[in-house]
């Protein structure tokens, strides 16, 4: 029993260090919530949620460049970009959470300036954070700016599942919150979607008037709320909302709504859960006053704002206008294109007003909606054309906007899975428009300006996934952004007349983030989620990080997943198979062209790998030829895939199960030539590491010629053996043994398939087997008995093989299962040189096992943490473990916030040289903040590494370490995560230094470490 050896003990924290580890690439995907994404047009910036936190995408250079800083708690189920004319350059989102808490976020003018930076920031700030708005979850919500420049308010409006609307205003400048208000809802109605439309300014005040608000819910109504004077005992507490009316027609639950300003006309979009969308046109009462947001000179006035006050009110239905009686809920339609696009809507008690202005008579109008005091709303027209729920509602947005400048966007969740560009049938963009108003009046009158038509048809044909959450416009409707079902962001963008290209855009995991594992030469990035993907992170020829490919979609959430090679690797999901993949041959052409990786040679010596699909009821991916089906000979285009070729387009096929685990797989780790995996255990006998073969079959296919006699003296000598030897023969096959670089062993079974041409195949070898020598000198003395045939065959001369062709595969075989840990094993990692097998567990112990050649690569125990005392072991959970630079050291990472260094013993008699087991004692401590749930180690300069640690916490830390004098210096990498590390590792064998992280946010992080 060793007693741990001398080790130091080093706080982490105490030595900061100058240097600067910067992100260069970010990903993850769009949350699984309608009304996530925005699109922010003065920076020029794509805003959407990820989990808890805000992420920042700029199309100019195609990648994520900042993420939102502080952390909040609870997803993020609503996003919106706060308008209004106090808002001077200053971006400002709202941030709705599932545990009812609301969020206020800025990012400063002088930030979004340098977001084209060639790195990932945190750039958004948070300045307000109300918890407990609601007693459950946030269904929507919005916001708007209020006030004068000088000192401006946010005016915040929220609905949740409380059945309430809560209405708060706050300044921004001291941040306190000015007035709140509890708007109750008629019959408990359930909020689903609530927008707050900022109001002009009329034009004898320079204050502009407190907005109104636009509910919708389960009631199939729109309804409109405006501020007013307080009543009853509230009547000196400020202003109070009122409904003051609803809008008809829906015949299933408001899901979606929208607004635009038109000129002096609010345009109003609502989409029901019935397919319809009905676009309003709101006119206000020039009569009306609107309450001042300054008027202070009574307290009974609604103008007034209290600097702190709470009112409650109970809202019925307003006193039935006479209007309002004669406004039935029965709509009759007129189709009036191909589109299927009704034009207008009336009443049993509408009017025709075809016959008073001398219109067409299938032209058909309703009565005005009355709003009170507001004014009132017309029905401008009626969109039918989904066939399931409209998720999402988005106005293009733009200065100087007039009516032949419309365009509206409305995407559907399920069903048709589809998103309609909808505009006027003379519609012209703003820059091109030079109608006037008696012009466009004029073609009103012909009736075809009040015609809206479809302008484009976007989305998804065919396949059992969901339809699309929302969709946005860019600043100028070049553009059109949509996330769609596990969070795929989709971009169009306008070329030509009427033509919408797919483009390819950001993307990432939709889940957590578990594993990650580097391929040998470090050339990309595997990564695997609970979201059932692993995908393929790389960097293009513009320098670029990005999503590549997604080589595997499954039907169980992922839990390991370790590369082989270049063009191989396993991966292990919420199941007992262990799965193995290759990757198809015109698709790693592809991406080789794409991201320069040189894998041409590689590809020329396999054989050819369909393209993989997922079958309709199958859990993984299977090759096209298994399926039986006909594939198209057709090259994948050498540019980055889109978010629909990502999906299904590059797809790696299974080409192996093993078997062996009785329980969910729990981690795997890969090296040249062996497999290890481990699963979930709470007995020894479910603990163990089975290890799997990974034999590399190699066919050479030579051409052989006779050569000249080889000289006597030559001839049985022990230097020919060093080049090759026949076993045995028979019919025509020949078995032989080759040893090159008097290293490498390599068996040979060759096939004589005619006269001249012989089929080496290779049963053992590696992955980087050179081609054997051209000349190949076999020494006849040394035949055994049965190959003096083959000598007669060649007429007793030396024969000389020319290379034809060579083609690869990969075998896989159980080899042994390793016996030592009593509880789940969290980790394993091999050496770099394939030799020794690392192993951390739940049982706070480690093992370290060496493979023994001589013994047909079996694996024997070599060390393990229970020959140390029990004070130098860890005294709670390893979670993490990684092999020091060399292979002298190996690191541990625990729940009990300590990183270990664990070196061998010197040996110190000649009985420990025979000794089964040798003492790896534990040499430095370093302290954490937090429990340790990832660790990396990498070289940095001489007897210098760099030991990079992931905390629960979400933070990841870089020590600088040398083996003489311990930890020098610590740097905290920023961005962080919002939660658990699950995964860290170095890139291997190329410059610059990358760091590359994974976490419980759903997050995948590339951190360069190389000035650390």
């Amino acid at each position: 029993m060793g007693d741990g050896g001398t080790q130091g003990t080093q706080d982490s924290c105490a030595k900061m260090g100058d240097g600067e580890g910067r992100c260069v690439y970010a990903s993850a995907a769009v949350a699984s919530r309608r009304s996530v994404v925005v699109y922010c047009a003065q920076p020029q910036l794509l805003c959407y949620a990820a989990a808890s936190r805000i992420l920042a995408y700029c199309p100019q250079s195609c990648r994520v460049v900042g993420l939102s800083q502080d952390r909040s708690v609870g997803p993020i189920v609503g996003l919106r970009s706060v308008a209004g004319p106090q808002s001077s350059g200053v971006l400002t989102l709202l941030s709705l959470h599932a545990t009812g808490a609301v969020a206020v976020w800025q990012m400063p003018p002088q930030v979004s300036h340098t977001t084209h930076r060639d790195s990932v920031s945190n750039i958004l700030q948070r300045k307000f954070h109300i918890p407990d708005q609601h007693k459950g979850s946030i269904s929507s919500g919005d916001a708007c700016f209020i006030g004068p420049s000088s000192c401006p308010c946010l005016m915040v409006v929220t609905g949740g599942t409380d059945h309430v609307l809560r209405v708060l205003l706050l300044c921004l400048e001291s941040g306190s919150v000015l007035w709140n208000e509890t708007i109750k809802l008629r019959d408990r109605a359930l909020v689903l979607e609530v927008r707050v439309v900022p109001l002009v300014a009329p034009s004898s005040t320079d204050t502009a008037p407190l907005p109104l608000i636009l509910c919708g819910g389960d009631d199939a109504k729109v309804q409109v709320f405006a501020a007013g004077p307080a009543e009853g005992e509230q009547s000196t507490s400020g202003p109070q909302y009122h409904l003051v009316g609803t809008l008809p027609g829906h015949t299933d639950w408001i899901t979606a709504l929208d607004f635009v300003y038109l000129e002096d006309t609010l345009m109003v979009a609502s989409g029901s859960k019935d397919g319809g969308v009905r676009v309003w046109r709101f006119q206000f009462n020039s009569k009306f006053i609107f309450p001042s947001t300054h008027d202070s000179s009574s307290s009974s006035e609604a103008g007034r704002l209290p600097h702190s006050n709470t009112a409650s009110s109970e809202i019925n239905e307003p006193e039935t206008t006479p209007c309002m009686k004669q406004l039935n809920d029965v709509d009759v339609t007129h189709a009036l294109d191909d589109s299927r696009q009704v034009s207008q809507e009336m009443s049993n008690s509408a009017e025709e007003s075809g016959k008073e202005n001398g219109n067409k008579s299938d032209v058909l109008r309703v009565r005005p909606v009355c709003l009170g005091v507001v004014g009132n709303a017309v029905l401008e027209t009626v969109l039918a054309c989904h066939d399931g729920a409209v998720a999402h509602l988005c106005w293009l947005q733009r200065p100087g906007l007039k009516e032949q400048n419309l365009r509206l966007l409305s995407c559907t969740q399920t069903e048709d899975r589809s998103i309609v560009l909808w505009q006027p049938q003379n519609y012209c963009d703003v820059q091109h428009c030079s109608q006037t108003r008696s012009e466009l009046a004029a073609d009103e009158d012909d009736g075809d300006g009040g015609v809206w038509v479809e302008g484009a048809r976007l989305g998804e044909v065919g396949g059992n996934r969901e339809g699309f959450f929302s969709a946005v416009f860019n600043g100028d409707g070049s553009a059109v952004y949509a996330h769609s079902y596990k969070g795929g962001m989709h971009e169009w963008r306008a070329e030509g007349q009427g033509q919408w290209v797919p483009r390819p855009t950001v993307s990432g995991h939709s889940r957590a983030v578990v594993d990650c594992s580097w391929e040998p030469l470090g050339r990309y990035l595997l990564t695997c989620s609970l979201d059932q993907t692993t995908r393929l992170h790389a960097q293009t020829l513009e320098g670029s990080w990005h999503e590549l490919c997604r080589p595997q979609v499954h039907g169980y959430d992922m839990s390991c997943v370790a590369c082989m090679s270049s063009l191989n690797f396993v991966a292990g999901a919420e199941e007992k198979v262990l799965r193995a993949f290759a990757g198809p041959t015109q698709l790693i052409h592809t991406l080789s062209k794409i991201c320069d990786w040189g894998l041409s040679p590689e590809l020329e010596h396999r054989d050819f790998i369909d393209a993989a699909s997922v079958p309709s009821l199958g859990l993984s991916n299977k090759s096209s030829i298994e399926q039986n089906l006909r594939q198209l000979d057709q090259e994948f285009p050498e540019v980055r895939p889109t978010e629909d070729t990502l999906m299904a387009g590059t797809l790696w096929p299974e080409v192996a199960k093993l078997y062996g685990h009785g329980h969910e797989l729990m981690a795997v780790t890969a090296s040249a030539y062996h497999i290890a995996s481990s699963c979930r255990a709470a007995v020894p006998q479910d603990a163990a590491i089975i290890i799997w073969s990974a034999a590399i079959i190699i066919w050479f296919v030579y051409r052989h010629h006779h050569m000249v006699r080889l000289p006597p003296s030559s001839c049985g000598s022990s230097a020919a053996i060093m080049w090759m030897m026949c076993l045995r023969h028979f019919s025509n096959t020949l078995t032989w043994i080759l040893l090159y670089n008097r290293m490498q062993l390599l068996v040979l079974e060759t096939t004589q398939t005619s006269s001249t041409l012989f089929i080496f195949k290779a049963l053992i070898t590696t992955p980087e087997f050179p081609e054997p020598p051209s000349y190949c000198p076999i020494p006849c003395g040394l035949f055994s008995p049965c190959s003096v045939d083959i000598g007669r065959s060649f007429g007793g001369v030396v024969p000389k093989f020319e290379f034809v062709q060579r083609k690869s595969a990969v075998t896989y075989q159980q080899l042994q299962e390793l016996h030592h840990h009593r509880l789940t094993v969290t980790q394993l990692t091999f050496s770099s040189d394939g030799s020794k097998l690392l192993a951390v567990s739940r049982d706070r112990g480690w093992s370290v096992y060496q493979c023994q050649p001589c013994h047909d690569g079996q694996f024997v125990l070599l060390s393990h943490s229970g020959l140390l005392d029990k004070a130098a072991q860890h005294s709670r959970i390893i979670w993490a473990a990684a092999w020091a630079p060399g292979d002298s050291a190996f690191i541990t990472a625990s729940r009990d916030k300590t990183v270990a260094v664990w070196a061998p013993e010197e040996i110190r008699s000649q009985e420990e040289t025979t000794a089964a087991l040798q003492v790896w004692s534990r040499s430095t401590t370093l302290k954490e903040e937090d429990e340790v749930t990832a660790v990396a180690v990498t070289a940095a300069d001489c007897n210098e590494w760099l030991i990079a640690t992931g905390l629960v916490s979400g933070t990841v830390h870089v020590h600088r370490y040398s083996t003489d004098d311990g930890v020098l210096t610590t740097t905290r990498l920023t961005p962080e995560h919002h939660s658990t590390v699950r995964r860290l590792a170095f890139r291997p064998r190329q410059k610059p230094v990358l760091l590359a992280s994974c976490g419980d946010d759903n997050i995948v992080c590339l951190y360069d470490c190389t000035a650390l």
